[in-house]
């Protein structure tokens, strides 16, 4: 034991005294290993916090809400939360995080456009005007509006609890705190710009109050009257003294405060709020009844309703930090989470009796494709920078052993084993690993600390500050990975030399011809050729195996990281092929580039080229491999950004549109767009619109009952359920282009798009489907198909079958579901405007009675953003009262993606540094080793006159061409791989994202590459230059004696 201890120390004496002589070596590979460790272990818990960015995303579209519960089925209308909160409480902590909500549609009116001298808090002339002689009660909408004549806007109304929100983090950036009276209210920026009212101003706000409140209006109302009620009356109620009108409630409130964030208490979406307490309102509304209802009654009797037991929503948050379920990339085991905790609440509450969703995670599963694919390139980030680092640790422990060929042979001479060499030459590779290792995670946690602060800026959510777990043990593992892979070759080379070999100084090691003899011996095993064929059967297998059972079992994450493995090895396979013409195209760079200079030059160049080849062979394949990593990293990084904004445009089909809730768009036919005049009078004529169309509600929201819709073949066999909307003729005139692939069409004579051709005789019969169903149903083009619709109500139950033909067959539409995927469960299917009113079998009298769901507007082009301002300021003026209805805007919907492209861009960049710094490492070494080992031709070329520009120019030019031909090798590689990225991401989106080339990051890298190969090749060669030419060269004369041929290269020059 202490001879092997001491046999240690005396390696790492070697080692140390290695260190010292080669200190530039050492600083690279240490650099390397130190630069990967911390880009690794930064970027791992940066991509890590990547959920909690989709997260902030989700919760800006839809809300700080994890479950809502709501009574929407057995005829109940809302929830008693205190009994929920009983009922929760019992079940243990993790349900402890709730709050109750109402929610509801009001119309709102400045009081500025109110008569002058009117006081807002005086409510008896918004009832009966301002004497008993006033004509307004007469007049259409009464007293109100016959004083208040000003533009009434819509608003959705949030009665909440301040207190029990900030408690279960339901709003974490909300800018203002609970409402300070019981009169105030907050404004959302868009309405009160809309209302033209600011912070102190006053507006009056319309409440249906039976609509609004439910139960305790409709108990109160019902009480008040019974009241009134003479004694003999008869028991039905059919001498009610007390009308609807009592319903309408018109309530001043003061603007305590406009705000434009939503901070999380609700949706993007909404751009329309009015937020009050819940505590407060229901005495704030019983001063402003209609004085018909008897205020020593009424009052009262209003304020003794807790509205906490008249919940229309139940919130129940995750308990703190809520935000830990939502930080695992799977989206699968996220929604496994969720629908684990929002069941075991809902059996808590009564789950037949409640209506429950989870808005953040069908806001979530959006984006799931998206976490998955940046999981998917951090995985091959991780790879490639691995490669590198093993690749330019192996460079530097090969020019190490090379340049101590002697002293191995010594060291063998004297005795020292093989086993002992193989331990010398691994504590070197630690030497480089180990210190980079311990000073890169310590780097690397506080860098972390600065990244973590500016990723809570943009996204604003507070992020863990530390490195992950698994940051710390990935980078450990690469740490000792880099060593043990790197120092394979170098230790089979060290070894496979003979101790004359070794112990040979007078010959130069640089060899540009090379002559092997291979024993052919019985029983022998390559082991190369083993390792590759285990390599190629292990994948084999899991391709075979692997693959499909992802496929049946929907595993999204075992399918990318399928293909994850094929992508990696179509990248080294890429590189592989391009070794096999590095030679042959570095031949035509000097061909191209180096024309101009002198043969001399040139041949030496070549030659030089062909006589390192080998060990340039390393440089070559990283820096090939660094280019098309960084290509293929940015092309991924783009096409990642691209589906994003894609996809929004093509749900919307335009970037500014007025419409109606989603959830109403179907089946539900309560909210329409009435107020189509209005808008259409500020869409026709208008400078700014290009064009506009209409799209209606499906035929579901039509036919009352109608309870299933099918499109099938006409014998019944197959069928698929669709949902119906017609379409204005120019609607494929208005829509955003590129998002409609046609498959199949009818074809048209006179140009006819697809929307206009439904508008013909023939189309008049037809609608447009998906692709899918041309196979799937067996549907044929022009020919006929059914379709089925399930009716049942008062007048009739059964089965209704309407005849039409196919018109078109698409792959995609831009608003509606189509495909050619059976993925698309429920697609949609186009008719045209009367063909509705057909299909609606009686529903519909005419064109004028179907229910209008959404009006796309497409600006001229060019239009700016103050323009756009003003065509939606325009729209929303139009809109009016119209329930539920508002204004789409793209700019608002894509925004919040920007701070997830600001904190992605900054790493790929930082990635794109990393590749570039490894691979000039590699490339310094490589000149570095290339010029002293050819330290006495230089000298012989020096003594026979060359000048030392000449020989500048020579060794410059071989980087030059050693770079340039491994960046097209790079750039090649890169595009392949890069486009077939965004092939596969086209199919699995089915959007048509374009192939983008990083024109500006590839004009970055060649200058880099030029930059690079002028300050790896000066360095050493002015070394050299500068040593005395009897140092360089300490048998010049023998060597010219020998070397006729050349010294006759050197005579040329």
């Amino acid at each position: 034991m202490v001879r092997v201890g001491h046999l240690w120390l005396e390696f790492g004496r070697q080692t140390l005294v290695q260190i010292r002589n080669s200190k530039v070596n050492y600083c690279l590979g240490f650099s390397a290993c130190f630069i990967v460790v911390v880009t690794v272990s930064v970027l791992l818990s940066v991509i890590g916090q990547s959920p909690v960015i989709f997260l902030r995303l989700a919760e800006l579209k839809g809300g700080e809400i994890d479950v809502s519960c709501s009574a929407e089925q057995g005829g109940i209308e809302r929830l008693n939360y205190t009994l929920a909160a009983e009922l929760l409480s019992a079940a243990g902590g993790q349900f402890g995080y709730h709050t109750p909500r109402i929610v509801g549609d009001v119309s709102t009116v400045a009081d500025w456009s109110c008569g002058s001298g009117l006081d807002p808090y005086e409510r008896s002339w918004k009832y009966d005007g301002l004497g008993a002689n006033d004509t307004c009660r007469s007049s259409p909408g009464g007293c109100f509006a016959w004083y208040c004549a000003g533009r009434r806007y819509q608003a959705r109304l949030f009665l909440i609890d301040s207190a029990r929100e900030k408690r279960i983090e339901l709003g974490r950036e909300w800018p203002l705190g609970p409402v300070p009276a019981a009169g105030s209210v907050y404004v959302q920026r868009s309405l009160a710009r809309s209302l033209g009212v600011a912070a102190g101003s006053v507006l009056h706000v319309v409440v249906d109050a039976r609509q609004l409140l439910g139960r305790p209006w409709h108990d109160a109302i019902e009480l008040l009257d019974a009241q009134q009620q003479p004694p003999d009356a008869p028991a039905d109620n059919s001498s009610s003294t007390l009308g609807t009108d009592v319903d309408l409630v018109y309530v001043p409130l003061l603007v305590a405060a406009v705000f434009s964030d939503a901070g999380g208490k609700f949706g993007s979406d909404i751009n329309n709020a009015l937020v009050m307490e819940l505590s407060g309102f229901m005495g704030w509304l019983a001063e402003q009844v209609n004085p018909a209802l008897n205020d020593t009654r009424s009052q009262p009797l209003l304020r003794s309703f807790e509205l906490a037991q008249y919940a229309s929503s139940v919130v129940i948050n995750l308990p703190p930090p809520r935000i830990v379920p939502y930080l695992d990339s799977n989206f699968d085991n996220v929604q496994a989470s969720l629908v684990k905790f929002s069941a075991n609440a809902a059996y808590q509450l009564g789950f037949n009796q409640l209506d429950i969703q989870l808005p953040l995670l069908t806001q979530l599963s959006t984006t799931q494709f998206f976490g998955l694919f940046l999981g998917l390139i951090l995985n091959i980030v991780i790879v490639i920078l691995l490669l590198l680092s093993c690749m330019l640790v192996y460079s530097l422990l090969a020019t190490n052993v090379e340049s101590r060929t002697f002293e191995m042979g010594v060291l063998r001479m004297l005795g020292t084993t093989r086993q002992a060499l193989v331990g010398l030459l691994l504590l070197q590779a630690f030497a480089y690993s180990v210190p980079a290792w311990a000073l890169g995670l310590a780097i690397g946690a506080v860098l972390f600390v600065v990244v973590a602060a500016v990723l809570q800026v943009l996204i604003g959510t507070a992020v863990s500050t530390s490195l992950s777990l698994d940051a710390v043990l990935v980078a450990t593992a690469l740490g000792v990975l880099i060593p043990l892979v790197s120092a394979v070759f170098p230790i089979r080379s060290a070894l496979a030399k003979s101790l004359h070999e070794s112990l040979d100084v007078r010959r130069s090691k640089t060899k540009a011809v090379e002559i092997s003899i291979n024993r052919s011996e019985a029983g022998s095993v390559s082991v190369p050729l083993v390792l590759v064929g285990l390599l190629l059967s292990a994948f084999g297998f899991g391709v075979y195996l692997v693959f499909p059972m992802s496929l049946l079992t929907m595993n999204l994450a075992l399918l990318l990281n399928m293909f994850f493995a094929l992508l990696l090895a179509m990248l080294l396979g890429c590189v592989i092929v391009s070794l096999n013409v590095q030679h042959t195209l570095e031949q035509i760079v000097v061909a191209l580039l180096l024309f101009w200079d002198k043969l001399a030059v040139t041949t030496l160049v070549s030659k030089n080229l062909v006589a390192h080849r080998r060990r340039n062979r390393k440089t070559a394949i990283m820096f090939a491999l660094s280019l098309g990593f960084i290509i293929f990293i940015s092309v991924s990084f783009t096409s990642t950004l691209d589906s994003f904004t894609y996809q929004l445009q093509r749900d919307n089909a335009v970037l500014l549109r007025v419409q109606v809730p989603s959830s109403s768009r179907v089946q539900d036919n309560s909210d329409v767009i009435s107020s189509v005049r209005q808008l259409e009078q500020v869409v026709v004529g208008n400078a700014l619109v290009a064009s506009h169309s209409w799209q209606t509600k499906s035929l579901r929201a039509v036919v009352p009952g109608l309870t299933a819709l099918a499109v099938s073949s006409v014998g019944h066999v197959f069928a698929a359920p669709h949902n119906v909307y017609a379409v204005s003729s120019n609607y494929f005139s208005t829509v955003l282009p590129g998002f409609l692939k046609v498959k199949q069409r009818l074809a048209s004579d006179d140009d006819f798009t697809l929307a206009e051709q439904l508008y013909t005789v023939d189309g008049s019969k037809s609608a447009v489907l998906g692709s899918l169903f041309s196979t799937s149903l067996s549907l044929s083009l022009g020919g006929p198909f059914l379709l089925d619709a399930t009716v049942r109500n008062a007048s009739y139950s059964g089965a209704v079958l309407h005849r039409l033909k196919a018109a078109a067959f698409v792959d995609s539409c831009p608003g509606f579901v189509m495909s050619a995927f059976p993925s698309a469960t429920l697609q949609d299917a186009l008719v045209s405007l009367p063909s509705l009113v057909r299909l609606s079998g009686g529903g519909l009298a005419s064109v004028d009675d179907i229910p209008l769901a959404a009006l796309l507007v497409r600006l001229v082009d060019g239009a700016s953003n103050a323009e756009f301002d003003l065509v939606k300021s325009q729209l929303n003026g139009a809109i009016g009262s119209d329930t539920g209805v508002s204004v789409w805007d793209y700019r608002e919907a894509a925004a919040p993606m920007s701070s997830a492209s600001q904190l992605l861009s900054l790493l790929f960049d930082l990635l794109t540094i990393v590749a570039l710094l490894v691979s000039s490492f590699s490339l310094t070494s490589s000149m570095y080793t290339n010029v002293f080992e050819q330290a006495k031709e230089i000298g012989v070329l020096r003594s026979v006159g060359i000048s030392n520009a000449l020989l500048y120019r020579i060794y410059v030019f071989e980087a030059f061409v050693l770079v340039f031909s491994s960046a097209l090798l790079g750039l090649l590689i890169g595009v392949l791989v890069g486009y077939t990225v965004t092939l596969q991401r086209v199919l699995f989106t089915q959007l048509p994202i374009p192939f983008v080339f990083p024109w500006q990051l590839l004009l970055v890298v060649f200058v880099g590459a030029v930059i690079f190969s002028i300050v790896a090749s000066l360095g050493p060669t002015r070394g050299v230059v500068r040593l005395p030419i009897v140092s360089a060269v300490p048998v010049c004369v023998r060597i010219c004696e020998r070397s006729c041929e050349r010294v006759g290269v050197c005579a040329r020059v």
